[in-house]
């Protein structure tokens, strides 16, 4: 019920810096922001980010998108 996201830069470059415990906004294509904790240290430059989302089953829309679609 927990699924792990890996988000990139399209040009390969790295992303900006972070520290454990860092959230970001994810905005969907349905015009929903949530935030997410980064789950995976960065050690030197974030070349991804990596989020775990799990399904929730009180979701309001986040979890079931991310999920679903």
């Amino acid at each position: 019920d927990t699924n792990l996201y890996e988000f990139v830069r399209p040009d390969g470059q790295p992303l900006p810096p972070f520290t454990p415990g860092a959230h970001i906004d994810v905005h969907l294509p349905n015009g929903i922001v949530r935030q997410y904790s980064l789950v995976l240290p960065a050690h030197g430059p974030a070349l991804s980010y990596t989020l775990g989302v799990k399904r929730d089953p009180a979701s309001r829309g986040g979890s079931r998108y991310v999920h679903d679609e």
